[in-house]
This record gives structure tokens, sequence and C-alpha cells, in this order.
């Protein structure tokens, strides 16, 4: 516990996600779990939590991603000189990021060798123009599957997740064959969240400067939920708990959101952005 909180300085709030999936991976192997009562552990995490009340006031927030700063991405991704296979792979993760709500680090490995690369075998298109990622380590782990994350084809648009998705398949059928990673290059390099983020910034750089640097990998985990929540005539609090797959006692209920259910949500999002 004092070694998430002071050495590898974790919030309070990512402690307590940790600490429950431990008590999972306990009940899993049908060993009872004896720190949830624990007072030592609650004591930290209170003061743990207030004392981070007073660090967030001076702490810089990151921004949020932007459909506009999207396109911009996307132009000069197009313009760039990059091979077409690193435009493709660049930019579907860029589309899948934004439009799945999703922490990089649920899509991106930290490394070459990670066991939480997400590979070509978690990913499967149905034949109602959707594709459901498997994300097997999301930060909140409800059981043993992981999440299951719908996206779904935009109709005659370049930000489309699944048509970015289904292009990077097209020129990778002997890697899904071999369940190799989703979002690695044709030189085998991965795309990591790092250089993703280093990346995104360069590009962004040329049109808004030093700002780019407040922009980070999760800067597209807040994109959605941030548009829905500035039209409310669009979009409930519990859609937006609902895309984002927020982990929140009030919104526990609907983890298992069905097909139709993410679908009626994702055309509310292309509505939003004026994208049909």
């Amino acid at each position: 516990m004092n070694w998430a909180l002071t050495i590898k300085k974790l919030s309070p709030d990512t402690v307590k996600v940790y600490l429950s999936d431990l008590k999972l991976a306990h009940k899993i192997r049908s060993v009872v779990p004896n720190f949830e009562d624990d007072f030592f552990i609650k004591a930290m995490l209170k003061g743990a939590k207030n004392i981070s009340l007073y660090a967030n006031i001076s702490k810089k927030s990151k921004f949020v991603m932007s459909l506009p700063l999207l396109k911009i991405i996307g132009h000069e991704i197009a313009l760039s000189s990059w091979t077409n296979d690193s435009k493709i792979v660049f930019w579907s993760a860029c589309c899948v990021a934004f439009f799945g709500s999703f922490r990089l680090g649920e899509i991106l490995p930290r490394s070459d060798n990670n066991i939480e690369n997400l590979t070509w075998s978690r990913i499967k298109f149905t034949n109602m123009n959707s594709v459901v990622l498997n994300i097997r380590f999301p930060k909140v782990i409800r059981n043993t599957s992981g999440d299951f994350v719908d996206l779904f084809k935009i109709e005659n648009s370049s930000f489309c997740p699944y048509s970015a998705l289904k292009s990077l398949a097209k020129i990778r059928q002997p890697e899904i064959k071999q369940d190799r990673p989703v979002f690695q290059f044709a030189n085998s390099r991965i795309l990591t969240p790092k250089l993703f983020t280093s990346t995104m910034v360069s590009l962004l750089d040329r049109h808004i400067g030093n700002s780019a640097k407040n922009f980070s990998g999760h800067s597209f985990r807040a994109a959605i939920p941030s548009a829905l929540a500035s039209s409310p005539s669009l979009a409930s609090d519990s859609d937006i708990m609902l895309w984002g797959r927020w982990s929140s006692e009030s919104y526990k209920a609907y983890v298992r959101l069905k097909h139709n259910a993410r679908k009626e949500i994702f055309n509310k999002i292309v509505s939003l952005f004026n994208l049909e």
C-alpha cells in the first residue's frame, strides 16, 4: 500500500481499483481476502485522498481531444511522408481510441513483449457493420473475460473506427492468422502509448504550438463523454457512463450493456458530430 501511494505515486482511487482486482483474484482462487476491512488500509487511503485534494489545486489538467483536433491529426497523417502502412496503423488507433473512449493502455501495450497486447484474436467483425473488441485487462476487471466493447460503422466518414480497423485487417492477413498485435507496424515495431502520445503531440504542435503538450493519450478517453456532456439533450448521464465504461457504484447495473443499446448511443455520437 505504501509502495503504491508513495513510490509509484498512484492515486487513492487507482489503488482502490487494484485492491478490488486483488479481491477478485482471491475469490477466483477460493481464497478469502483478509484486507477488505483492514483499519490501516482504510486509514492510509483516506489520508492519501485528503492530501490529493490539495495536490490537485496546482495540478495542470490535460486537455480533451475534440473532433476538430482529430481532423487536424488526420490531415497531418495524410500529408506526412510515412508509409501507407504506418498511416493506417496510427490512424486506426486514433479512431478506435476516440470513439471507443479507451484508455490507451487497454488497446496499446507498454512494451513489445507485453501480455496486454490487443491481438487479432480479440477483434471480431460482425455481420451488422460493427466490430467487437475484447479488452482482457481493463482498468477495472469485473470478470475473467475482460470487457467487450462494440464499435460501429459510420457511413461515408474517414473517421469511422470500424472502417479503419477493416482497412488494417485487410493488409494484415498473415498477422491475423498468427494472432499478432493489432497496432503493429510493418517493421514489427509495436505502437505503444508513449509512441502514440509523442507522435500525436508532434502532429498537433504544428498547429497549436506548445499547447499540444497538454494533450496525452488520456485526452482520447474523455473525448466522447465530454462532447456528450456538452449536449445534455442528446444523452443522459447514464449514456455517458455506459459508453465510457466508467466504474461507479451508481452505474454498475449497466456494465452488461447489450449490442442494440450501445448502437443507439453510438448513433447519438454520430449525430452530435454531424458525420451522417
